[in-house]
């Protein structure tokens, strides 16, 4: 078979990262947790590496091989939490979303769907602009939001409905895991490297999914009790004839009993304090259109997982309207951009999730902002990142919701004190333009050319000054017979000039598009990168753009080029009241 390598630039360092056909069983594993069949309608992700408490994060990427810089300095940020009432975990809905809400004004559209004439406020998912299909939210006083199992907890962090499309997102907790003797961890690691090299020979291997990897470092490998009975009884469905075995799924009216597609997910191992570690994890499914028969919901929706006795209980409201972005309460304008931000306290700390939206379709990051916090005893405190499951939404199933509108992070909270009020501080935000310049069509002559080129974006000129043949070739993969493959690079001399003095350049995306797949026509998997050249560049690849790398086969003679998203630092101070 053919390993195809994907490109990750950081700072000037280029790492490849290896695809096998399938990944080990000890990083499959880790998505084993949430993976039961979910029949033909469900795809299940992949897994990744076990690092500590950030196994199988899940990091936003504009594009492949192109890194999401609003997310590089935090992004190891935790999913969404909840709090616990009368034996069974509710979210409390911040204030903000409560109150002065108005009652969303709504008309027919012309295609028949029910659209809203004002701004939604979406918790969990981001600010709705006018004009799009009314969105149902998770009333949570009416709805059932645990459901337990000896040693493992399911609980329901929120659920949205748009156009027909309905979203669950759900946090596991799994305290049934063993540790495997190091002894047998040996033999699981001779037998992983014997499987690998027979993928790399094109043979198909049977992975042994009844384990995990919690820590690749330290050699740490477990076990799951509840996932061993699960896999048990799929068997023995299996050995009595069943057509079909349990897999997740969802009853009600207009809905009855269908299973979902998975949209992402995140997975962590954490210390139990005994000795062991348990699993959390979060996943974010959907059943899209055409596959929910009425126009809105109506009544109670279970939630049946597998393995699991009793159903997670859903029931949906309109969620909240304005009409304008200011009646938001904790809503800050500032030139252009709004954010808002509230906070939950939880068991494991103070969550935090950031709300933003623009009219220019441009993005804001906060993640490396400092969170200021006043506790009980009168201290104001710096609250630190906490680093283990992220999960940061951005459907594009939901209208009107800008990608990647919201953050979430947890937040350390010191021992034995409670946070009274809190303000988010971002001296200089990270901002992304959703701009794409035009194609450029450079010649290749195997000789220092001068170029006359200049891509011009709304805040920076990008200049190209010439081009020059490089003796270092790429290597991407190998073929069947295990020889690399390759393809010859040109270094692209660029220099960049800021029209807006209070921005500099960060990054910015270089893709190499065939005729006809240029800007977002493009297949993302197929789309060849150049790699920006950022001299100087810090953590968060702030440096000074020095040049592209590009790549071409032998015997092509002109290479295509087109800049996008370029992203910068505003040296700007954004400050956030957090909504309590």
């Amino acid at each position: 078979m053919k390993k195809i390598h994907g490109i990750l630039t950081h700072r000037k360092r280029i790492c490849k990262i290896r695809i096998h056909r399938m990944t080990a069983p000890g990083l499959a594993a880790c998505l084993v947790f949430m993976a039961v069949s979910l029949a033909a309608c469900q795809s299940a992700d992949s897994g990744t590496g076990g690092q500590k408490e950030n196994i199988a994060a899940v990091r936003e990427q504009d594009g492949a091989g192109q890194t999401n810089q609003e997310n590089q300095a935090a992004k190891e940020e935790n999913a969404r939490d909840t709090g616990t009432t009368r034996g069974q975990e509710a979210v409390p809905e911040s204030s903000d979303m409560e109150a002065g809400q108005e009652r969303a004004a709504a008309e027919q559209g012309e295609d028949g769907l029910m659209t809203a004439d004002q701004w939604q406020m979406v918790p969990g998912y981001g600010i709705c602009k006018r004009g799009e299909p009314v969105l149902y939210v998770l009333d949570m006083d009416a709805s059932q939001m645990k459901t337990d199992e000896k040693g493992v907890s399911a609980r329901l962090l929120s659920a949205v409905f748009q156009d027909n499309v309905i979203s669950v997102r759900v946090k596991f907790k799994d305290d049934t895991v063993t540790l495997i003797p190091d002894e047998k961890v040996k033999e699981i690691l001779k037998q992983e490297e014997e499987n690998r090299k027979k993928q790399d020979q094109g043979i198909s291997v049977q992975w042994d999914d009844s384990y995990f990897c919690i820590d690749s470092e330290k050699h740490i490998y477990g076990r799951s009790a509840f996932q061993d009975r699960i896999r048990a009884e799929k068997k023995e469905q299996k050995a009595q004839g069943a057509r079909t075995v349990t897999f997740d799924r969802i009853k009600g009216k207009g809905i009855d009993g269908l299973g979902f597609t998975r949209q992402r997910n995140s997975t962590s191992y954490k210390d139990n304090g005994k000795g062991g570690f348990y699993i959390s994890q979060v996943w974010e499914n959907t059943i899209g259109k055409d596959r929910f028969t009425l126009d809105e919901p109506e009544g109670v929706y279970e939630l049946w997982l597998d393995g699991f006795k009793d159903p997670i209980k859903i029931v949906f409201k309109k969620a909240p309207a304005y009409d304008s972005l200011e009646d938001i309460k904790g809503m800050v304008n500032h030139e252009g951009f709004y954010g808002m931000a509230e906070g939950r306290a939880e068991e494991d700390g103070l969550r935090l999730t950031t709300y933003t939206y623009s009219q220019d379709g441009y993005r804001i990051g906060f993640s490396r902002g400092k969170l200021m916090a006043t506790v009980s005893d009168g201290r104001t405190v710096e609250l630190v990142p906490v680093l283990g499951e992220q999960l940061t939404t951005s459907l594009d199933q939901l209208s009107g919701i800008q990608p990647r509108s919201i953050q979430e992070t947890l937040y350390r909270i010191p021992e034995g004190v409670v946070v009274t009020e809190a303000s988010l501080h971002a001296e200089k935000p990270v901002v992304i333009s959703p701009e794409q310049g035009s194609v450029l069509e450079i010649p290749i002559t195997g000789e220092r050319q001068p170029l006359d080129a200049v891509v011009e974006f709304r805040d920076c000129r990008i200049y190209l000054t010439g081009i020059s043949p490089m003796d270092e070739l790429y290597e991407y993969g190998t073929d069947d017979n295990g020889n690399p493959l390759t393809r010859h690079m040109v270094y692209i001399n660029a220099r960049a000039e800021m029209r807006d003095a209070d921005k500099s350049l960060y990054y910015v995306n270089a893709v190499q598009p065939e005729e006809g797949q240029e800007g977002s026509s493009g297949n993302p998997l197929k789309t060849v990168y150049a790699l920006a050249d950022m001299a100087g560049a810090d953590k968060n690849n702030a440096g000074e753009l020095a040049g592209f790398k590009a790549l071409y086969e032998e015997g092509e003679s002109v290479i295509r080029l087109q800049l996008q998203r370029p992203t910068y630092g505003w040296n700007q101070e954004f400050v956030l009241p957090v909504q309590m």
